[in-house]
């Protein structure tokens, strides 16, 4: 996967970014944020600045309490070493939401749906309405 792909997928609504905090993808590891059409923030990714590596791509769905994540399968051992000396569960969206693990290519067919603000191709159930 590479960033010029999430950002035609996300249709290049970027809303936000800075340097990522965490070090288990290096020091030149940065993070994007996307906004939906309606100027929601939905989705993120992990790059590395100077290799244009995409680490991680998560989607989070505005008004669900649904969340999916894609992990760079060679730095999934890195994050996880992090996650346990961070004392986090690696797969928490938020409070008590939980990430859905998915691959590559489902996860740039969730950021251009989400970003577009259309659900219908998302399995999500009707316990995740917020």
């Amino acid at each position: 996967m590479t960033l010029h792909e999430i950002m035609i997928a996300a249709s290049s609504r970027v809303c936000g970014g800075t340097e990522y905090q965490w070090q288990c993808y290096g020091s030149d590891a940065r993070y994007i944020d996307f906004a939906d059409t309606d100027g929601l923030e939905f989705s993120s990714v992990v790059f590395d600045t100077k290799t244009q590596t995409v680490y991680e791509l998560a989607v989070n769905v505005p008004g669900y309490r649904q969340a999916f994540i894609w992990r760079h399968p060679d730095f999934e051992k890195a994050h996880l070493s992090e996650c346990q000396a961070r004392s986090i569960e690696p797969n928490v969206a938020w409070d008590d939401v939980m990430y859905e693990v998915v691959d590559d290519k489902t996860i740039l067919e969730y950021v251009k749906d989400v970003g577009e603000t259309y659900y219908d191709n998302l399995p999500i159930p009707p316990d995740k309405v917020a």
